[in-house]
């Protein structure tokens, strides 16, 4: 405060003697143009004088105001002749003072009186300069005006002083109004001067209040005999003031002040001021029990924090330590100064964290360091340690403070982590297939080491370009299926053909499954690519296999069938003979019965297509044609197969019953082919119940229609099924001379016809077959 005020007071002292000294040569100007007037009017002539010698620029003018003589000094100034100058005197003006300048010369037109202005003249290099101008009439023995003469004098740095002096008046009164506390000003005898409005919206009253009531009205009673005595000794020893006390406020409460009041001497040692600065501190003596309190709250706190507190002095050394300090390392603060923190940090961690101490003294910078500590009891556990310096105005470490985490079982949960991951990336890398993960988006994330070994890409390539690798063939689907399981979250399982580094493509059974979170959303997929290239091989082969033992079944099945085919076409061929010889008999006697003959013609016709149908049968079972689809009536076919094993139904005494749904649409298959299948189940239940013969063996063919399919059914009452997850594979079987081909050719057989055949345990005894077939 007290340096602000000598600033403003020095300002002041030297912005005054320029103003003296600028004003003394405006008299002196005047002077000159006096002293010149008169001359001219003696002479007549102005460049007999010595006009340069005068401090500023000369001009004369005529009556008219038209320019004459312009002293050389002028055109030095401008740059321009004299001749240029009085033909265009605006250019030399600043625009905006041209109208000053046309107004001063109508005024001294009118007038005839001198006049001055003041008005910005631009320099040779453009720069524009402040000058004051005065002009002064020549008059003539009648007192008109003859000529006019002008002195124009460089003002710039009044001018400047002026703006200066201006800006700091300005300053002055805001930093005094902004200032955070209340500034009161007093003369010498101590009367009041100047207050700033802190202390006018304080007291709710205006300074001409102030002074007449007085500041004593309004101190504390308990403090105003001590304020005042003190304020009447600094008058009378002229030395500061330093009080504490309580002012009343415009609402009435009293609130706490501190006051800096110092004089202001002049030259000879006087007071010439009082300059007085009242800083409200309620708040701080308020705040002073609350930090009493405080600091009791903080060193219980800090005796209480599930860590390890500490402080140190700018060299490092301990100061305070907290009560889990002495509890951990079972010393006190004077123990760990006199042996050093050296002395509990394990030996393999001792030279790493010096090395990060040193460079954190060193550099005042944050200390942070993970390494074991002894305890009380000679035991090592990892702690984090954390420490940071506390600097002083100049940048100086004034202290350090510091906290120590116990991190033992962090250390070992990260330990474990480290050795889980280990593991698990050995588990991934080691599995017989090429594991791999993405994020939500379908970006992938994790590619084991099968995959980068199986592609020769690593991650960053399969991030941007998955896609090179399918085969162009299953491109467009994988994609479909890809997308389709990205929006949808639900699992992704394809077979595609995956490039090898090689360039040879091998096929892949591929299953993502995603990883959800409590909402539904999909957090990470998880991939499984599995190679099957040699089981699609052996699944072509065992097709190939299939089709060409279906032959071997089907003569197989002639061959078993044989027997009864040999009898169904005797039967039609013996009812033949026998209505061939009915027929002659008929012709031959003397009454020839020509009804009795036509219908034994009509028999021999039909049963010969009968014997014609089972022959075509045999040759189309015989050739291996392909599938012939064309549209029959089941029942028809069931009590065609039937007829064909009569015969073993005959030695075998089996009962056999049917449930067939009435009213079936036809079926659209290949005849022979489903006739085949029909017959190795039936054959399969007979040689079942054949093998463990009940008391009262009994097959059962059904079939029940349900709209869109046609369901087939084989039921025995045998000994049933030990399982039936082989059953349908090559060369299973359970019989003793059997092939093991019946039932995986009859499944073949039935999948080709888009259906499906199964087995199953029959209740409450036996074995049950069945097959569907779609209806056309």
């Amino acid at each position: 405060m007290n340096a602000l005020v000598q600033l403003s007071q020095r300002l002041s002292e030297r912005e005054t003697f320029s103003l003296v000294a600028v004003l003394a040569l405006v008299g002196f100007v005047s002077f000159c143009i006096g002293w010149v007037t008169a001359r001219t009017h003696k002479k007549g002539r102005e460049d007999s004088l010595p006009i340069e010698m005068l401090p500023g620029f000369f001009w004369s003018a005529d009556a008219q105001g038209n320019i004459g003589y312009i002293s050389p000094n002028v055109c030095t100034y401008i740059g321009k002749t004299a001749e240029t100058i009085r033909n265009d005197w605006r250019a030399c003006v600043h625009p905006d003072d041209a109208a000053v300048r046309d107004h001063t010369w109508q005024v001294l037109r009118e007038s005839g009186s001198p006049q001055e202005h003041d008005l910005r003249i631009r320099r040779h290099d453009g720069v524009y300069r402040w000058f004051h101008s005065r002009t002064e009439p020549l008059h003539g023995r009648n007192g008109e005006v003859l000529r006019w003469y002008t002195v124009t004098t460089d003002i710039e740095d009044r001018k400047q002083m002026e703006v200066a002096l201006e800006r700091n008046e300005q300053e002055l009164r805001l930093t005094l109004e902004r200032i955070p506390g209340m500034i009161v000003v007093n003369d010498a005898s101590g009367e009041l001067d100047y207050v700033n409005k802190q202390v006018l919206d304080y007291v709710g009253a205006d300074i001409s209040e102030l002074r007449a009531l007085g500041w004593a009205e309004r101190l504390h009673p308990d403090d105003k005999e001590r304020i005042v005595r003190g304020w009447l000794d600094c008058i009378e020893y002229k030395r500061p003031q330093y009080e504490s006390f309580r002012l009343r406020r415009f609402d009435g409460e009293y609130r706490w002040f501190e006051v800096l009041n110092q004089p202001v001497l002049g030259l000879d040692g006087e007071v010439l001021k009082w300059y007085a600065l009242l800083l409200d501190v309620e708040a701080t003596r308020s705040a002073q029990q609350a930090v009493e309190q405080s600091t009791i709250q903080l060193r219980r706190l800090l005796e209480t924090l599930p860590a390890m507190v500490w402080t140190a002095a700018a060299d490092g050394e301990p100061d305070y330590i907290s009560q889990r300090v002495l509890d951990f390392t079972g010393h006190t603060l004077s123990e760990i100064r006199a042996s050093g923190w050296a002395k509990y940090i394990h030996p393999d961690d001792l030279q790493a964290t010096g090395l990060i101490y040193r460079n954190a003294m060193k550099k005042g910078i944050l200390y942070d360091s993970e390494h074991r500590l002894r305890r009380f009891d000679g035991v090592y556990r990892w702690v984090h340690v954390r420490a940071e310096p506390v600097f002083g105005e100049t940048g100086e470490i004034l202290r350090w403070y510091g906290i120590n985490l116990d991190i033992d079982e962090t250390k070992r949960a990260q330990e474990a982590l480290r050795e889980r991951d280990k593991h698990i990336q050995l588990v991934t890398d080691t599995l017989p297939g090429l594991v791999w993960s993405s994020f939500p988006n379908g970006t992938p994330s994790y590619l084991n080491r099968r995959v980068v070994e199986y592609t020769g890409r690593d991650l960053a390539y399969f991030t941007s370009s998955w896609h090179t690798m399918i085969h162009p063939d299953d491109l467009d689907v994988t994609i479909a299926a890809w997308e389709r399981s990205i929006q949808t979250g639900e699992v992704y399982e394809i077979e595609h053909r995956l490039l090898r580094f090689d360039g040879t493509y091998r096929w892949f059974h591929v299953r993502c499954e995603p990883l959800m979170d409590s909402q539904g959303n999909v957090v990470h997929w998880y991939g499984l690519n599995t190679d099957i290239t040699d089981r699609k091989n052996a699944a072509e082969s065992l097709y190939r296999t299939h089709a060409k033992l279906a032959k071997t079944s089907q003569l197989v099945a002639i061959a078993e069938a044989s027997a009864s085919i040999a009898h169904e076409i005797n039967q039609p061929l013996a009812a033949i003979v026998a209505n061939g010889y009915a027929c002659s008999k008929w012709l031959q006697n003397e009454h020839a019965n020509i009804d009795r003959a036509r219908l034994s013609a009509e028999r021999i016709i039909r049963d010969g297509k009968r014997a014609a149908d089972i022959v075509h049968r045999i040759q189309a079972l015989f050739k291996n044609a392909t599938p012939r689809m064309t549209s029959f009536d089941f029942e028809d076919l069931i009590e065609e197969v039937l007829r064909l094993m009569r015969a073993q139904r005959a030695t075998s005494k089996v009962v056999l019953r049917r449930d067939l749904q009435e009213d079936l649409p036809l079926v659209r298959a290949d005849r022979v082919q489903v006739q085949q299948v029909i017959i190795n189940l039936i054959q399969n239940a007979l040689d079942a119940l054949q093998d463990n013969p009940p008391q009262k063996p009994a097959i059962m063919i059904e079939s029940r229609w349900n709209g869109s399919q046609l369901t087939v059914g084989v039921r025995d009452n045998g000994a049933g099924l030990n399982g039936t997850e082989n059953l349908f594979e090559a060369f299973v079987t359970t019989k003793e001379n059997g092939m093991g081909m019946g039932l995986a050719i009859s499944r073949s057989i039935i999948e080709a016809h888009e259906g499906k055949l199964w087995a199953a345990n029959n209740e409450p005894n036996g074995a049950a077959f069945f097959f569907t077939l779609p209806l056309y």
